[in-house]
């Protein structure tokens, strides 16, 4: 009887335990989203909704708790109904042999087995005590393992290249990319980015600038084609070394909840980490004097993904976090939207010394941000429309030219307007 309830049990204890497990989950995923999105539920008052919303995922979690506490609610006294079933099954089937005539059984025989049979019941209810932990554990380590069993789609080769003495020139032979099977982001996509070289890349929002971007770190694989770095696939280099190269200025520019200088020296390696280099680093990225008027310093803490610090100054952290580690490609994915024109050509001042030493490349929806690089290509729906240098687009009388005159426009209403 114990055997075939404990199996029962401990399917029931199993699956109920997960139940609780994923919906914990939802309702920690719940708030994260409504601390980190704080602003934005204020901005459109939906404080009472999401207040509800968290509700009902807790009112959910209850009853899944109490489902699986009613499991549990049923375990130890069924263990006791056992326990007690076998002492009136050996007290009665005792009682039958002691009374036949001519029995060997026992008086002591009797007591001692009964004694024996109560010394088993603690161990048992010890047994619903220890299948309820174990399955609780089971519940969590099968969602653990399924982070742990995930094999990584893109893995280091087996005998990587050497990254000390490269030099940053960066190949695309006819590459295609696509998130999913749906269709490509990216499509014949051909480019030759020499060393020292500053590559501008325009286009209109979900172009595919971004994307491009993404590849050369190998967050993701060309579906098709490849890219080289000095000749080599990105295949044939160790993902850590790799992307030691690269000094990528992402579009959301997240800062950690600690201090301005660890924020900027976070790429660093500790034997490298100085806060004279973090300071070189901050300088460059016109943040220096922002930093020098906070009450602490570069130990001023930034808050919960940097909110003290104004979207500017967040953009202008990220980007001395990339200068500081002193990278061969730097990429600055639209990193000077949040600044104003002025601001932006005091950085790009600033780091044009700092680019004509590693391979760059700018990405923007600004004229302004590009105008000045080596080449510029223009995206459209994933492909390259047009290429070449700001004159040489400008002139061609194209999509570029468009988006020149455009924003010459706003410039000159912009000051008008002041």
């Amino acid at each position: 009887i114990m055997a075939i309830g404990t199996n029962r049990f401990a399917k029931t204890l199993h699956e109920r335990f997960t139940l609780v497990q994923e919906q914990y989950s939802n309702i920690s995923t719940k708030v994260q989203e409504n601390l980190t999105g704080i602003r934005v539920v204020k901005a459109y008052t939906r404080e009472d909704s999401e207040v509800e919303s968290i509700r009902e995922l807790n009112k959910d979690y209850l009853e899944k708790n109490l489902k699986y506490f009613r499991s549990m609610g049923v375990l130890y006294p069924f263990f006791d109904f056992s326990h007690n079933l076998g002492i009136f099954v050996v007290l009665s089937l005792g009682s039958y042999l002691m009374i036949q005539p001519g029995t060997a059984f026992q008086v002591g025989d009797f007591a001692a087995f009964i004694l024996y049979l109560n010394m088993l019941h603690f161990p048992m209810i010890s047994i619903g005590w220890v299948l309820n932990v174990i399955q609780r554990g089971v519940a969590s380590l099968t969602r653990i393992n399924e982070i742990f069993d995930t094999e990584p789609v893109i893995a280091d080769p087996p005998q990587p290249l050497p990254t000390k003495e490269l030099k940053g020139r960066l190949t695309f032979k006819n590459v295609d990319f696509g998130y999913n099977e749906d269709g490509l982001v990216l499509k014949n996509i051909d480019l030759d980015i020499r060393p020292g070289m500053i590559l501008g890349v325009v286009g209109a929002t979900g172009s595919g600038k971004s994307t491009l971007t993404h590849l050369i770190p190998r967050f993701y694989d060309p579906t098709h084609g490849e890219v080289l770095l000095d000749g080599e696939p990105l295949s044939k280099y160790r993902l850590k070394d790799l992307r030691k190269t690269v000094g990528l200025v992402a579009q959301d520019h997240f800062m950690f909840s600690t201090t301005v200088g660890k924020n900027i020296g976070f790429g660093m390696d500790p034997t490298d980490y100085s806060m004279e280099a973090v300071e070189q680093a901050s300088r460059l990225a016109v943040l220096h004097e922002n930093v020098v008027d906070f009450p602490r310093g570069y130990e001023t803490m930034v808050g919960e993904r940097g909110v003290t610090l104004s979207g500017g100054q967040r953009q202008r952290a990220a980007i001395a976090r990339a200068l500081a580690i002193n990278p061969r490609i730097l990429i600055l994915d639209d990193a000077l939207s949040a600044v104003d024109t002025h601001t932006e050509e005091q950085i790009l001042s600033g780091l044009r010394t700092v680019m004509k030493e590693r391979t760059t490349l700018l990405i923007s929806h600004r004229i302004s941000t590009v105008h000045e690089a080596d080449w510029i290509v223009v995206l459209e729906k994933g492909e390259i429309i047009e290429q070449g240098t700001h004159e040489d687009l400008v002139a061609l009388g194209g999509v570029y030219a468009t988006m020149h005159r455009h924003q010459l426009l706003e410039e000159q209403i912009e000051e008008m307007s002041a």
